[in-house]
């Protein structure tokens, strides 16, 4: 499933600062974004105001109710908002909020809302974080979570998020959303990040996107749909958890599947590669005698071979990344290719199945196809026949560039103190207005590059050309545009009262600087 909902991470990321959570004026409206009746949206306020829901912390009259929920199992009703409270186990999702209190989505308020509406909705179930320790962040790196420690990237917060814990009775449980993973901004290993949400939590709605999904790059559109369709060809089976032993697997490790097939998911959120040894046997929830298949699923893929039950695999997850291991007796359902790690571009039936090979720079490997899911009737290699690999027989490939003569990941050199600079001043006041101010989106389109896909240059050309952007100031590209009816922030209010930066280009001697005010 992928769950999308696009309007409150770009409005939050844009506006770069979030009105505060407990304004007391602040209506239900707000806090529900719009109400779909029909397939037609429309204004929150207007609908619930004709249900007669008028005040915030007014319960909805029983008629109300009944008519909310007649719309909502004729498919003909849905309200969204940005906290998916409570949802029917058969129907649309139905959100519901108390604003009443320090923080509307609390627990004790989120609690007291659910126990007062469901001996009207008998059939609706627990939501979005209402029992879960999750923090009350988003998944949204850089404006609602942001890491503890120094790393070398913005979503090692989300390697240590780990499993929601029930606030009754202290067990770890399955929650059905988290608001998804952020794709607005730091967009840097988002994959490791939805693979953990996926297949580690295993939300019930997860995958789950949250922002903009057309920031990635083009070469990353393959490893999205890649993820989501992992999912769901094991989704039967991830519903059954085995939390592993910290002390042998490392923090919130996961095993899930059933007696012949279990994925086992891994973090590693610290300055080293780390290795783990994996035991072929009950420990990991694996009950059939084998022979296994194990491959790597993330990052990228690897067929690490055949293995007897009770057997060790050691893996090594790389610094600061999560880890997938696929172990099961069963044939495989999944393309790949032995000798190398790869990555599977596409894989959909009726059309050519397309892997990318993947090696170091400077270095061969000998591959060949092991059985396949599909039967296929050609093989090419780089666009050349390569009828061999469907007979069973390998083929020495060569990948390009020149070898590394030390390892890609390694301690490039040591500190060490210095004098401060008699310009010290200079230099930090230079390297402030040198760094980049804009909005994340706006880094997130630079980071991606153009893009080749209609669909997606569009939703790009769609966002940037919105009004908002310019309202908010949020792109340095407004300073120097020609129109004084746009400018620049970097925050919504002033800046110690005040600040002006003017660039000439060249050091240039002015003697008289005049401003005009906007004529209107």
């Amino acid at each position: 499933m992928w769950l999308w909902r696009p309007a409150a991470g770009c409005l939050r990321c844009v506006s770069r600062r979030n009105p505060p959570r407990s304004h007391p004026q602040r209506t239900v409206s707000w806090w529900i974004h719009y109400v779909v009746i029909g397939g037609r949206r429309s204004d929150a306020a207007h609908v619930l105001e004709a249900l007669g829901f008028h005040q915030p912390g007014q319960r909805i009259s029983e008629q109300s109710s009944l008519l909310l929920n007649h719309l909502a199992k004729a498919g003909r009703l849905a309200i969204f908002g940005p906290e998916e409270l409570i949802h029917d186990s058969s129907n649309p999702p139905i959100t519901l909020h108390d604003p009443t209190g320090p923080t509307p989505w609390s627990a004790p308020a989120q609690l007291r809302l659910f126990r007062s509406v469901t001996p009207i909705f008998p059939t609706l179930r627990l939501g979005h974080r209402i029992l879960g320790r999750l923090s009350p962040k988003k998944q949204f790196p850089g404006s609602w979570r942001a890491n503890a420690n120094c790393a070398t990237h913005n979503r090692v917060c989300a390697l240590e998020i780990g499993i929601p814990i029930d606030y009754e009775n202290g067990k770890r449980m399955r929650l059905l959303e988290d608001h998804g993973v952020c794709l607005s901004s730091c967009l840097d290993y988002w994959e490791d990040d939805l693979v953990l949400q996926a297949l580690q939590r295993n939300l019930i709605l997860a995958p789950e996107l949250y922002g903009s999904p057309w920031f990635l790059r083009d070469d990353e559109f393959p490893k999205l749909a890649r993820i989501h369709n992992l999912t769901r060809s094991y989704r039967d089976i991830l519903v059954n958890a085995l939390f592993l032993p910290d002390q042998t697997y490392g923090s919130n490790a996961v095993s899930r599947g059933d007696r012949k097939t279990r994925i086992v998911t891994l973090t590693n959120p610290t300055w080293n590669p780390v290795t783990r040894t994996v035991t072929l046997d009950e420990s990991i929830g694996l009950g059939s005698g084998g022979p296994y298949d194990v491959r790597r699923l993330h990052p990228s893929e690897e067929i690490l071979g055949q293995f007897k039950k009770g057997d060790t695999v050691e893996i090594v997850i790389p610094a600061f990344r999560s880890y997938a291991l696929l172990v099961s007796t069963n044939p495989s359902r999944e393309p790949g290719v032995s000798g190398c790690s790869y990555e599977v571009v596409r894989d959909v039936p009726g059309k050519p199945a397309i892997i990318k090979l993947l090696g170091m720079p400077g270095t061969t490997a000998t591959v060949r196809l092991p059985a396949q899911p599909r039967t296929f009737a050609n093989a090419s290699l780089d666009g050349k026949p390569a009828p061999e690999l469907l007979q069973g027989k390998s083929r020495t490939i060569s990948f390009p560039g020149n070898a590394l003569k030390q390892p890609w990941y390694r301690k490039l050199n040591d500190l060490t103190p210095v004098d401060v600079p008699a310009d010290a001043e200079s230099l930090y006041e230079a390297t402030c207005f040198a760094a980049n101010n804009n909005a994340m989106e706006i880094r997130s389109k630079f980071r991606s590059g153009p893009t080749a896909i209609r669909q997606v240059k569009a939703a790009r050309d769609a966002f940037f050309g919105q009004k908002l952007l310019v309202e908010r100031g949020a792109w340095d590209r407004y300073l120097f545009d020609d129109d004084l009816t746009t400018y620049f922030r970097v925050m919504n209010g002033p800046i110690w009262g005040g600040a002006l930066r003017i660039d000439m280009g060249a050091p240039t001697r002015i003697d008289k600087l005049i401003f005009r005010p906007s004529v209107s």
